[in-house]
């Protein structure tokens, strides 16, 4: 933590700029002389009543603004000139500007518009009550912090923790100098529906006012049967409607008259008729959001993410695959910003790339955005920015309706990702924390904290799955391998040895069955036994509730990325040495071809020492002898 707090100092001292500890930050005065941005050929200084950033500023990690991103500032007009009152006065008057200073300045990467907007608004809403009770800001209490939150909108009480992080960032710091307000400890207050409540499972949440628990499966079904269909029909009909409508010499400006001309000679699905504009339009808008909502719901990623994405985040790999490269934003100097690169399967990529293909017919070459506004039905210019409405221009054209009555939001891809991620993957929190890009798995349990159905789905879940593990894994004991397949070889022999009664009375150690056994050792309590998958059909781990291993202590959340051959607690199926003797084979393969000495012959010995290490009898049986 300290050397991040370091490298922030260091990266704005490398672009020139001042941070708490100098004097032309401390000084109230000399800040507000600070030049910032030229806007137009304008200088501005922080002392500016309203910060105009440019263009540029958001780069292409966002959508660029409709207009420049103006951050306007409370003015500077004490009601009375007494001396302590203007000292106070202007400490709040100077306090949003330097917080947006180190807001802007200090992140390696730009923050999302939204994410500007609301810092703005929060830091400005408690200058403004400290100038109004005449507190000075670093004084604030915890009551007139919770006053200040309780004005706020649900999406920027979202971002107070994230504001709270930059305030104990620079108070730790410089805490001689810098003067924010003090953050509160480190706990969950402040919360977007119950900010002075601790985090408890709320079986009685109000779905009205919760628009991000998991969509229900019955909505998922009726939603993407709607958006593959569209997917599937709608996309050759608009471009051939727009390979036609290219030939045309007065392309782009198209007559009306040429419009209903060509759409009468495309083929249309027969639920649709186009014969206008407008229904062109409102077609392009369906198609589109068919394929945003199947990204989002495959990434799990923000809006703010998605809607980021360009033509050139879609990028082909050496072996002709496909890859998705986009940014996470996060009120974090380690997560804003960050790349991450998501393989596409066929079908994901090839829907992307005739998107692309159609964007590219649509509008002019020079336009960066995957997706597109839909005010006009060529050359645009401009990217879709909102979603809210187009996402229920959707649910209406397709007749989709959540029965349970709840409010549907694009943040609710996100969190039904993570309840399929989590049932798919017992033990796999950590690994979705890093899926979501979330700085804190608090967050991410968040998700499921709000749904009283999804502790008792994944009860069910984890017992089924249980019991097939169970029977798979005790039918093909003998053939198990791992540091802990003869734990569970002799656990599973106590059981077996266990007196049971039969349905006629006799006591019959000898028939004892797999059922029988399952039964038993499903019925044991998580302390004394459990089994998960960590790889499916290849490795498992018998590890109890409250045992340590190699992926987590005792008392941590199990972090599966962490899994190792060498834990006590892992198991391996002869599926997976199968596996791992064809990577050996291989890799001894590609050794032998590659020159002594060099940095491919130095790899795949490495690669081949840690197997080894960790499967001896392996490497004897394909006689490698190194």
């Amino acid at each position: 933590m300290k050397a991040a707090k370091e490298q922030c100092k260091i990266n704005l001292a490398k672009l020139g700029l001042p941070v708490p500890g100098f004097p032309a930050f401390d000084s109230d005065d000399q800040f507000l002389k600070i030049p910032l941005f030229a806007t137009d050929g304008v200088k501005q200084v922080a002392g500016s009543p309203v910060w105009t950033l440019p263009p540029w500023w958001v780069g292409v990690n966002t959508t660029t603004p409709l207009g420049k991103l103006n951050l306007k500032f409370p003015e500077m007009s004490p009601p009375t000139l007494h001396h302590s009152y203007v000292t106070t006065f202007k400490s709040s008057f100077t306090f949003p500007r330097k917080a947006m200073f180190l807001t802007l300045f200090w992140s390696k990467e730009p923050f999302a518009l939204s994410t500007i907007r609301n810092h703005h608004t929060i830091y400005c809403a408690f200058s403004k009550y400290a100038i109004a009770e005449g507190i000075p800001i670093h004084e604030l209490s915890l009551d007139n912090l919770e006053e200040v939150i309780s004005s706020l909108s649900d999406n920027q009480k979202a971002a107070i923790s994230t504001c709270n992080g930059l305030m104990r960032t620079w108070h730790s710091a410089s805490p001689a100098h810098f003067r924010g307000y003090p953050p509160p400890p480190r706990t969950r207050l402040f919360r977007v529906n119950d900010h002075s409540t601790p985090p408890v499972i709320n079986t009685d949440i109000d779905k009205e006012t919760h628009p991000t628990l998991p969509l229900p499966d019955n909505f998922l079904n009726s939603y993407f049967s709607f958006a593959f269909d569209i997917i599937d029909n709608m996309q050759p009909a608009l471009m051939a409607f727009y390979s036609e409508a290219r030939l045309s010499p007065t392309f782009p400006r198209l007559s009306r008259l040429e419009i209903q001309a060509i759409a009468e000679r495309v083929n249309w699905p027969q639920k649709y008729s186009i014969r206008n504009a407008r229904q062109l339009k409102h077609l392009l808008n369906i198609y589109q959001i068919s394929v945003i909502s199947l990204v989002s719901l495959m990434l799990g990623s923000r809006w703010s993410e998605i809607g980021s994405l360009s033509k050139k985040s879609l990028v082909n790999q050496n072996d002709a695959s496909k890859m998705l490269q986009m940014r996470i934003f996060k009120g974090s100097p380690s997560f804003s910003g960050q790349l991450r690169q998501v393989p596409l399967n066929d079908g994901i990529a090839s829907i992307l790339s005739r998107h692309v293909a159609l964007i590219e017919m649509i509008e002019k070459e020079d336009f960066p955005h995957l997706w597109r506004s839909n005010e006009s039905i060529i050359n645009s210019s401009k990217p879709m920015r909102q979603i809210h409405k187009n996402l229920h221009a959707f649910m209406r054209a397709g007749n989709i309706q959540l029965e349970d009555g709840s409010k549907f939001s694009h943040h609710r891809f996100r969190s039904t990702l993570a309840r399929l991620v989590i049932l798919a993957l017992r033990g796999g929190i950590m690994i979705l924390r890093r899926l979501l890009g979330h700085v804190d798995v608090e967050v991410t349990l968040g998700y499921f904290r709000s749904d009283s159905n999804f502790a008792a789905e994944l009860e069910e879940a984890a017992r089924i799955e249980n019991e097939y593990l169970l029977q798979q894994s005790l039918e093909n004991r003998e053939g198990l391998t791992g540091a802990g397949a003869s734990s569970f070889r002799d656990f599973s022999a106590r059981i077996q040895n266990m007196t049971v009664l039969t349905a006629t009375g006799k006591r019959g150690q000898a028939n004892t069955s797999v059922e029988d056994m399952v039964a038993v050792m499903s019925s044991l309590p998580a302390e004394e036994f459990q089994i998960a998958h960590i790889l499916p059909g290849l490795v498992r781990c018998c590890r109890p509730l409250g045992k340590s291993g190699v992926c987590c202590k005792a008392s941590e959340p199990q972090d599966i990325s962490k899994c190792d051959a060498l834990c006590s607690w892992h198991i391996q199926t002869e599926e997976f040495r199968d596996f791992v003797r064809k990577d050996v084979a291989e890799a001894v393969q590609a050794l032998e071809s590659v020159d002594t000495g060099s940095l491919q012959h130095n790899y795949y010995k490495t690669k081949i020492e840690s197997y080894r290490k960790r499967y001896p009898d392996v490497i004897a049986d394909l006689g490698f002898e190194g």
